[in-house]
């Protein structure tokens, strides 16, 4: 099946139920990249959060990692819940196993937030595909840990990104999206976001909700989902095995939804192209997965927020439904 024939079937679906879209766009992505079946859910990462990729049991893949040792790593993701968030627009809790309405975080209170700057010399890890991604996830776990300081925001202080490729954006622009939850006790900083940035212009709009300060430490383990469908992008921060969730939506304001194939992530420096120096001895995980079959990149100059880990090794672990790159860092 080639592009022309997927974007007739994604025109079609736009008159549909969104249960509908969903179920059409998941029957393209196994026709694409997959001889297994793909369960259809109202949801793009349902499959993966309710346990459908778990790097731990699924096969590797045969993708080669440039200067990255190979040595595999014993950590895996646990398969994670799913609360699936709410597709309106605006700003949401998940507690008790119930989503609540909550305010966004005010416009003059978001516009003052350090930005998570894109376009700068750092490269993460990430996966990519060849067709248009509907969504992805970025879970980051620190099995050891002994301090982490922010070289502009103080102690505690980082950011957790899940950032898109770059694209020429319907502004004409080259744009590019960062879903990030950033968390500071000296900057007054704990909120998640989706930053709609114009990399040509260095503008960065952006939608945010406040959750509680979080504290890094042995066995922290968080997760953030988002998806790009039908001109909106959500995204949902998870903490505590997914018991607890923020999530906001908004417009999709330069098609991300036409456009993504890439998704990278791990733990850096809070914002404005700040480092998360970390005490030795520290180990952590990042986990990017994507329902699709993928393959490992480095995405270059994207981002300038940095960490002082060193990539021990890298995996990627495919199953019929989509597939899970593990990088171990240390210092």
């Amino acid at each position: 099946m080639n592009m022309k024939e997927v974007n007739k079937i994604h025109g079609a679906a736009q008159n549909g139920k969104f249960l509908a879209l969903l179920t059409g766009i998941f029957v393209i992505l196994f026709l694409l990249t997959f001889s297994g079946a793909i369960a259809s859910t109202s949801n793009p990462l349902a499959f993966i959060k309710s346990g459908g990729i778990n790097p731990g049991l699924t096969v590797e893949s045969n993708t080669v990692i440039p200067q990255i040792s190979l040595s595999v790593q014993s950590s895996s993701a646990e398969a994670m819940p799913n609360p699936t968030p709410p597709t309106t627009l605006g700003c949401a809790e998940y507690n008790a196993g119930v989503w609540q309405t909550i305010p966004c975080l005010s416009q003059s209170a978001a516009s003052s937030l350090p930005k998570p700057t894109e376009g700068g010399s750092s490269g993460v890890y990430g996966l990519t595909q060849s067709t248009i991604l509907l969504g992805g996830l970025v879970k980051v776990t620190l099995s050891a840990f002994s301090g982490e300081t922010d070289s502009s925001f103080g102690s505690g202080a980082f950011s957790i990104q899940a950032n898109t490729n770059p694209f020429t954006g319907s502004n004409g622009d080259e744009d590019g999206i960062q879903f990030t939850e950033q968390s500071g006790a000296s900057a007054g900083i704990h909120v998640t976001c989706i930053w709609q940035v114009d990399i040509t212009k260095q503008n960065y709009p952006n939608t945010c909700v406040s959750n509680p300060l979080q504290t890094l430490k042995k066995g922290y383990s968080v997760y953030i989902s988002s998806t790009a469908v039908k001109g909106t992008l959500t995204t949902e921060f998870c903490v505590n095995s997914g018991k607890t969730c923020y999530k906001v939506s908004a417009t999709d304001m330069y098609g991300l939804d036409k456009h993504w194939t890439q998704l990278s992530g791990t733990l850096l420096g809070l914002g404005g192209g700040s480092a998360a120096d970390f005490t030795h001895p520290t180990v952590m995980y990042a986990y990017v997965t994507l329902l699709a079959k993928a393959k490992l990149f480095n995405t270059g100059p994207y981002t300038e927020e940095t960490n002082n880990l060193n990539i021990k090794s890298n995996k990627v672990s495919c199953s019929s439904s989509g597939c899970t790159l593990t990088s171990e860092s240390t210092n």
